[in-house]
């Protein structure tokens, strides 16, 4: 029996889907978000494809912007946390989202959280975090985000660093 038709049809298949990093995108809030009821506050965040040329752009972006304005919904998926609701939240890797992104030659993602953060000392905004989503960055196939309390001093975003081989994008 001859195979001659499986190559053809491999080449398709992999030309579809080979070599694009997909990655289980999962967001929780951290438990010192629970209150004493075992309520959370609402939060909204944004996880936002993003090519390398845009990369400085969304770097200093308002977050206020991406939730007054957001980009398209094409490029963002919105994930909620609702009261007492605390998640996890998950962009899949079979989510059609990641195929639109690399499509466009995406290789940023960044993430926004709608929190209330002083903001009076400058700096960086610590509820923006931009990350590579390009295959050599990466460890596996999950991304964990923890949404930490902004009263902690250490910032909004801890990341699963042991998977991530690259600093994030400031």
């Amino acid at each position: 029996m001859r195979m001659s038709w499986m190559v053809p049809v491999a080449v398709v298949l992999c030309a579809a889907g080979c070599g694009i990093p997909r990655y289980d995108v999962e967001v929780m809030m951290d438990e010192s978000y629970v209150g004493a009821e075992g309520k959370t506050p609402s939060v909204e965040v944004r996880l936002i494809g993003v090519p390398a040329e845009k990369v400085e752009e969304y770097a200093r972006m308002k977050v206020s912007d991406v939730f007054t304005s957001p980009p398209s919904s094409t490029t963002t998926k919105a994930l909620t946390f609702a009261h007492g609701e605390p998640g996890p939240q998950m962009m899949a890797r079979d989510d059609d989202l990641w195929q639109h992104w690399f499509d466009r030659g995406f290789t940023n993602m960044f993430v926004f959280a709608n929190l209330l953060v002083d903001r009076t000392t400058g700096g960086e905004d610590p509820r923006r975090l931009g990350l590579s989503i390009e295959k050599a960055d990466w460890r596996g196939k999950k991304i964990q985000i923890v949404i930490e309390n902004p009263a902690s001093g250490e910032g909004v975003f801890l990341l699963n660093r042991s998977a991530y081989k690259r600093v994030p994008v400031k």
